[in-house]
């Protein structure tokens, strides 16, 4: 993951996450690579708390990319409390997939798929 430290203000801000997500309940959760392998809510990260932190930087204009599977992990824990961001219109997301879907890769590419075709 990527993640902008420009100061406040600053033209746009990007996040790029690529590895190992679900969803819950429309919520989108980020699997961090440092996760145990019996991974629970509490140890990802999610994807509404990277938006909020960037719409607080006050960009012009945010990009969130999500290379991840959105699929439903039936795992222990409870979501967190992250108060819905009101949006600003500044806001792009582009994901990988569908609700409750797969991102799918390729043996043979260092990217996965949707990332092959992003960058053309």
């Amino acid at each position: 993951a990527v993640v902008s430290t420009q100061s406040t203000g600053g033209v746009y801000g990007v996040f790029y996450f690529a590895g190992h997500g679900f969803e819950i309940a429309g919520e989108n959760y980020l699997v961090p690579v440092d996760a145990p392998s019996n991974v629970r809510i509490e140890h990802c990260i999610k994807a509404q708390y990277v938006l909020h932190r960037m719409q607080f930087r006050e960009t012009k204009l945010n990009l969130l990319l999500l290379d991840m599977c959105r699929e439903f992990n039936n795992i222990g824990g409870v979501p967190g409390d992250i108060q819905p961001v009101k949006s600003r219109g500044n806001t792009a997301i582009g994901y990988a997939c569908g609700p409750g879907s797969r991102a799918y890769g390729s043996e043979n590419d260092k990217n996965g798929i949707y990332v092959k075709y992003l960058k053309e």
